[in-house]
């Protein structure tokens, strides 16, 4: 709100009380059961199946080198 030009007439809008949270383990089907599926998958169906897959490599590989970073702060290299 310091930079804002107009400023704003009340209280920030953003700031909200965040809501409790359940945590529950997801299902991650095996690679067989993925490659079952798409094998009867057809069209957009097979192209977003094949976009899920190679999203989640690359989350992965973000979460492991976010681990990996933690690791060198933590030893100081």
């Amino acid at each position: 709100m310091k930079y804002m030009d107009p400023v704003l007439p009340a209280p920030n809008p953003c700031l909200v009380r965040k809501m409790p949270e359940k945590r529950t383990l997801r299902y991650v089907p095996p690679g067989e059961d993925f490659w079952k599926v798409y094998d009867e998958a057809k069209g957009q169906d097979r192209i977003m199946l094949l976009a899920y897959l190679h999203l989640a490599e690359a989350f992965c590989a973000i979460g492991q080198l976010e681990q990996l970073s933690v690791i060198c702060i933590n030893k100081g290299t």
